[in-house]
């Protein structure tokens, strides 16, 4: 009876064993198989053991068994969903709901056995659907039945695969279908039970362990309640368009999730470790999460969440891009329909890094309010304002460090592409690019950035405005540092553009307009422009060629524009155009013996070509004038004018191996002039000239020059000569001065000396023979000259002839004022032929005449004090003036003397004849002979004491002279000499005349 009961209650054929009853356990079943309702052999349920508490005898009252309490030991039940989503005990249930209903007919008789409670003891089950089977073993269970509508449970039980642990308490009304359960649990894998109810679910359990749970379970016609606090990983994903999977370590002390079908609410605080979230491909968001007062809620495709979100070590990677940090976000408010999402909210972010290929920033960020948004596939992030603290990094290769303030911020973004925008503030910013340059200041900057990966391979290209004050520039190359840059650039990611930035270099105010390509090395175009320019300030721009041209400049300049267009690691290639009006400049150079000072003027400089303009200078105490250019520095080519206080010059021509060669060397110097060409080197030691061309010399001008000797100076030269020829200055020293020119001159004054028409041929080299011909008229007479100068080791050896004929001696007197009263006349001839060193007169040799005719020469002042010791004091009228009508003699030049034997002077009444020699040391030796023709004329009362026989004496006899010493310091003897021992012959009185002189001497 009891099993035909139990199959009809069950709709399954049922088996029992045995059955014993035993008075302290009451009824034993023994191996109790419930088939399952196909009869397939595994068994529906399968009992070892049932002991059933003894009846209550109601059943004798109303005809209804009631048992108290039933205990299973060791049951195994099979619970099986089928592919249509069905299980086994399906129909168990909708029968007992259709016999739960009363009615009439039955009101007495609802049932003919009920049970009171029933304990199970290591029981097993084994869930199972087409795809996967869980057993959960080791079950113990109590459930006390209060049919027809209530099932009260507490169980325990292990499911030894996932090594978890459940306990339950609750109830299940069979009326309404509701299960409520309070449930601990730990190591429980939900996703294998989830999959085994067939639930449908919005999220794909990769993972979910729970290590532990304190839950509260309301389950009732497919709606979910659960709260309480959970433990455990989880790895789920979103079945969206748009996946969204989230992975980590999550814990919730409180929390209530509420789903029915497919919509859901879940509420809480939590916590979740390593935690990572995904959108998408290439979206992630991961680190230690938190949350407060979390609310997250599914309705049909909409997702709304809000809260307070915390994520420590955060990490969020997005189109190539990084942010790290401890995140705070507060106020969230998200929102998400289909593919399209909304997220506002406050944030703040401390030890933040951002990462790309260009950019590697760290940052403290704190923003007050800021939203994200998602449509399709953009991303766009828009912050109305934000700060940072300690930032610093590399931004597009450059290190960079401060703090900023942002501005309506967006950012935009899909897989491919990337866009920021915004307005920045800044203080203490600090930006060192790779070549150390460094930018300190203070800018504000509006900013957008772009990225297309398809095209730029993960480049981002900046394009906005920086607006400077009071910033620098520090570690330029030449230039070192730029103070005070103020104004606005333009840049995008390759060029950088102003047209109003002033920048102060060193103590030097510039306004600076034009680009910078920064594409590949940094290249400058750009004009720089200022009204007072310190020039050392600028010079390091061009201070190579300074270097390479041996200069260096100092001083100011006004009205400045100087444009630069290359490198900006190498000014020395660069493109570089200046102009400026220079203000007491100074410069210096190794090719100038001096510095020139107090520069003023206007000065140009293109590539390869400087000019100047009235530009006036000091040298060597000395003003001058000058224009002109330099052009083609390699090779360089000069053309200038040069105007002082007596002279004008214009040259042109170009530096060739160290020296100048001049094309034009033009001018005048005080009234002399000169059209030349050649070369001037001023850089060997000495310097040195070479010219060829004409030279108008007046020799006024020379006792101007400096390098003139002083003797040559008090020469009273006067008068014009004209040079043709070559002109050579091996040291700029005019006692080497080579020439090979023709000299013609109408007049010259030398030493007051008048020279006409003299015309000469120069052959003079330096350490060579020098050959000097000349032809002048001199006093009305010729003058003819030929020389040659030959250098030795030691001297200068000469080999000269020279000719004068027919010089007026009238003419002559008065360039002398002592002989300018004189009665002085005649005709001078003379010619002269010597050799030898010149420093060393001891070694020259030579012979020469000299003939003085038709004259009136001077008187013979000795025979003044001849007349004197013979008269005492008496003087003859006859002898007072003797005036010589002709002079002539022959010399020799040799041993350091000048030797004459036959030195004649003749007048009417008496010949003087002489001999011996002048040294070139000034000392002298003759001997003289006066020959008196006639007896002189007694005219004066005085004579008249002297015996007639003396007077007659001296007309029968000569006089005897002896001439020594000096010729400043002459000393003079007389003797009379007996005419008896003359023999004249010819004109001289000495021919003939044997051991005379001897006699004379010996006196």
């Amino acid at each position: 009876m009891l099993t035909a009961k139990a199959k009809s209650l069950l709709q399954r054929d049922v088996s029992i064993e045995r059955v014993e009853f035993q008075l302290n356990k009451g009824f034993v079943l023994h191996n109790i198989r419930v088939a399952e309702k196909d009869n397939r052999p595994l068994s529906f349920i399968s009992i070892e053991e049932i002991q059933i508490g003894i009846p209550l005898p109601s059943f004798f009252q109303t005809g209804h068994i009631f048992i108290p309490s039933a205990k299973m030991t060791k049951p195994i039940a099979h619970l099986i969903r089928a592919s249509n989503n069905q299980w086994n005990f399906t129909d168990l249930l909708i029968a007992k709901a259709r016999t739960s209903q009363p009615t009439n007919k039955i009101k007495a008789k609802e049932s003919f056995l009920s049970l009171g409670a029933i304990t199970i003891e290591k029981g097993q089950l084994v869930v199972s659907d087409p795809s996967n089977t869980k057993v959960v073993d080791n079950f113990d269970a109590t459930i006390t039945l209060a049919l027809p509508n209530n099932i009260s449970f507490a169980t325990k039980f292990t499911i030894p695969s996932d090594h978890s642990t459940f306990t339950s308490k609750g109830q299940f009304n069979l009326t309404t279908q509701e299960l409520t359960a309070a449930i601990q649990t730990q190591n429980l894998n939900p996703p294998s039970l989830i999959h085994l109810t067939g639930v449908p679910l919005y999220v794909v359990f990769n993972q979910w362990l729970i290590s532990n749970a304190d839950l509260l379970l309301r389950f009732k016609k497919g709606a979910l309640t659960l709260s309480g606090s959970i433990a455990g990983p989880i790895d789920i994903t979103t079945k969206t368009d748009i996946p969204v999977s989230a992975k980590g370590l999550v814990i919730s002390k409180e929390f209530t999730f509420h789903k029915e079908n497919s919509d859901f609410n879940l509420k809480g605080d939590f916590s979740a470790a390593d935690t990572a979230i995904t959108v998408g491909a290439n979206k992630t968001f991961s680190g230690n999460f938190s949350g407060e007062n979390i609310n997250l809620q599914k309705t049909n495709t909409q997702f709304t969440l809000t809260g307070d979100l915390f994520n420590q070590n955060a990490k969020m990677s997005f189109a190539q891009h990084t942010l790290n940090g401890d995140l705070k976000l507060k106020n969230i408010v998200f929102h998400k329909d289909g593919s399209h999402f909304d997220l506002s909210t406050q944030s703040q972010i401390t030890k933040a890094s951002f990462k790309n290929s260009a950019w590697d920033i760290a940052a403290d960020f704190s923003s007050a309010q800021w939203s994200l948004q998602n449509n399709e596939k953009d991303l766009t992030l828009t912050i109305p304002n934000f700060s940072t603290q300690n930032l610093s990094g590399d931004f597009l290769k450059n290190k960079i460090s401060g703090h900023a303030i942002g501005q309506n911020i967006q950012i935009r973004t899909d897989i491919a592409n990337f866009n920021a925008q915004g307005y920045f503030t800044t203080q203490n910013l600090k930006i060192t690019t790779p070549n150390q340059i460094t930018f300190i200041g203070h800018p504000q900057i509006d900013l957008t950035l772009t990225q297309n990966a398809a095209v730029d391979q993960g480049k981002l290209n900046p394009k906005g405005t920086i607006l400077f004050n009071n910033d620098q520039l520090q570690n330029i190359p030449t230039i070192k540092t730029i103070h005070n840059l103020q104004g606005k650039i333009s840049f995008t990611t390759d060029t950088v553009a102003s047209k109003e930035l002033t920048l102060k270099l060193d103590q030097t105010i510039l306004s600076l307009s034009g680009t910078i390509d920064l594409s590949k090395t940094p290249v400058l175009k750009i004009t720089a422009k200022s009204n007072n320019v310190i020039i050392d300030d600028v010079k390091k721009f061009f201070i190579q060629k300074l270097s390479n041209l041996q200069t260096d400049i100092w001083g100011t300049a006004q009205n400045v524009s100087v444009t630069y267009d290359g490198l900006l690691s190498s000014p020395q290639s660069a493109i570089i155009t200046a102009a400026a009006t220079i203000k007491n400049a100074k410069l210096n150079t190794a090719k100038l013996p001096a510095p020139i000072i107090q520069i003023n003027g206007q000065v140009k400089y293109v590539p390869d070509h400087f000019s100047w303009t009235d530009l006036g200078f000091s040298y060597q105490e000395q003003n001058y004038a000058t224009d002109g250019f330099v052009k083609n520095f390699t090779t360089p080519h000069i053309e200038s004018t040069l105007r002082g206080e007596n002279f004008n010059i214009a040259l042109a021509g170009s530096p060739v191996d160290n020296a100048f060669s001049l094309t034009l060397l033009k001018g005048q110097y005080h009234q002399t002039t000169f059209d030349l060409q050649g070369t001037l080197n001023l850089f060997n030691a000495p310097p040195n000239a070479q010219f060829n061309g004409t030279v108008a010399l007046n020799l006024t001008d020379l006792s101007s020059l400096p390098i003139i000797p002083p003797a040559l100076k008090q020469a009273s030269l006067d008068g014009i000569i004209n040079f043709d020829g070559q002109y050579f200055l091996p040291d700029l020293a005019w006692q080497k001065l080579s020439l090979n020119a023709k000299a013609t001159a109408k007049e010259l004054n030398l030493y007051g000396h008048s020279f006409q028409n003299v015309f000469a041929n120069l052959t003079t080299h330096a350490n060579k023979s020098q050959n000097i011909k000349l032809d002048a008229t001199l006093y009305h007479g010729q003058l003819s000259l030929d020389a040659t100068l030959t250098p030795t080791a030691k001297d200068l050896f000469a080999d000269i002839s020279a000719n004068l004929s027919e010089l007026n001696l009238a003419e002559l007197k008065h360039n002398f004022p002592k002989l300018e009263n004189k009665d002085l006349s005649g005709l001078l001839y003379a010619n002269t032929k010597f050799s030898g060193p010149l420093a060393n007169s001891s070694a020259l040799k030579g012979t020469g005449a000299i003939l003085i005719t038709d004259g009136k020469l001077l008187e013979l002042e000795m025979l003044k004090g001849i007349w004197k010791v013979l008269f005492n004091n008496l003087l003859v009228s006859d002898y007072r003036n003797i005036k010589f009508t002709q002079a002539k003699a022959t010399f020799k030049i040799a041993d350091g003397k000048v030797t004459t034997e036959d030195l004649i002077l003749k007048s009417i009444p008496a010949d003087i004849s002489a001999r011996g020699w002048v040294g070139f040391d000034n000392t002298l030796n003759f001997d003289i002979v006066a020959d008196v023709r006639e007896t002189p004329l007694i005219t004066s009362s005085a004579i008249q004491a002297v015996p007639t026989t003396i007077i007659s004496q001296v007309a029968k006899n000569v006089i005897g002279i002896k001439l020594t010493g000096s010729l400043t310091n002459p000393k003079i003897k007389y003797k009379i000499l007996p005419l008896k021992a003359l023999k004249k012959t010819g004109d001289s009185i000495f021919q003939g005349i044997a051991g005379m002189f001897e006699d004379l001497l010996d006196q």
